[in-house]
């Protein structure tokens, strides 16, 4: 996980925005990590800022939300928040700078 943190800060933002879809797939499933679908959904729309328009990277956050389903797509995101209290500072992206 220590390798693909480092590539989030890549100077080619395809490379950081699909860094961002495996960290995030990863918080999903929790390999490597303690499973969190809100840090999952905290990378994904990480990743779809950094390249809005890759297809790949916006499966990979429909995959995170449920989003082929509005009430899958509503439950996770509410579940999602109501558990964030498990997450740290270390387990989310990088705040956008300004």
């Amino acid at each position: 996980m220590q390798y693909l943190r480092s590539l989030v800060d890549c100077d080619d933002d395809w490379v950081a925005a699909r860094t961002c879809a495996e960290i995030a797939l990863a918080y999903m499933h929790g390999r490597g990590v303690t499973k969190s679908r809100f840090a999952a959904m905290e990378w994904a729309q990480h990743g779809v800022n950094l390249a809005p328009d890759d297809e790949g990277i916006q499966e990979v956050q429909y995959q995170v939300l449920n989003s082929h389903s509005l009430v899958k797509t509503l439950v996770t995101s509410i579940g999602a928040i109501l558990g964030r209290g498990k997450v740290g500072v270390e387990d989310l992206p990088p705040k956008p700078a300004q």
